[in-house]
């Protein structure tokens, strides 16, 4: 049995320049919404945002892929031609699709917690919760919120979701999170390269500190 996590091709190693290739990164960002597939209707936005940001991405990548290799090779010429703004740009789409990456990241890592803590609560609502807390939550507006609150309520029992991501197979949680820990790792590395790139460039706001 392989889980979606192991089916899905994982995201490139990021080198020690930070640098991600722009084609590998894309290539692994389109197995998300696979995922996303499998774990229930509340996820559906998320999906919906991430496949249009990868479109948005593609889009431009393919008018020039010799100049475009990397992340940063696209955004520094927006920056340069002063388009990185434009709801259009392919600097907005990579804002949008790490912020999304960012919360199935923080998802996978509290349904690891979760399990590997013995806890395995019957609930995966709180999961979905802290991961919004903790990152989409302080670029949505107030319509939003109240939409993603009225969505987390639909989030589905977890043997439900080990169930799907193990493709019918049942009493596989162990392996599938050890899947899903393996898959959020090389993911992790990407969201920080982004991360860090795109707060260094501007483009990113830092997260308030609170008091």
């Amino acid at each position: 049995m392989t889980s979606a996590f192991a089916k899905e091709k994982p995201f490139p190693p990021v080198p020690e320049d930070g640098k991600i290739v722009l084609n590998m990164f894309l290539e692994a960002a389109k197995g998300i919404p696979n995922i996303i597939d499998l774990l229930g209707m509340q996820f559906k936005p998320v999906k919906s945002d991430i496949n249009g940001n990868i479109t948005k991405i593609q889009k431009h990548y393919d008018k020039n892929p010799a100049e475009y290799v990397t992340v940063n090779s696209i955004l520094e010429a927006e920056k340069e031609a002063k388009v990185a703004k434009d709801d259009s740009s392919a600097t907005t789409g990579v804002l949008w699709l790490k912020r999304g990456l960012e919360f199935m990241l923080r998802f996978f890592e509290e349904l690891i917690k979760d399990f590997q803590s013995g806890a395995k609560k019957d609930s995966t609502k709180d999961c979905v919760n802290a991961a919004y807390e903790a990152t989409l939550v302080r670029h949505h507006s107030w319509m939003s919120k109240k939409v993603f609150g009225m969505m987390s309520g639909f989030s589905p029992k977890r043997v439900d979701m080990m169930k799907h991501l193990a493709y019918g197979v049942e009493n596989k949680d162990e392996q599938v999170i050890n899947e899903m820990d393996v898959y959020a790792k090389t993911l992790g590395q990407n969201v920080a390269a982004l991360n860090t790139l795109l707060l260094d460039m501007g483009i990113e706001e830092p997260v308030k500190e609170t008091k």
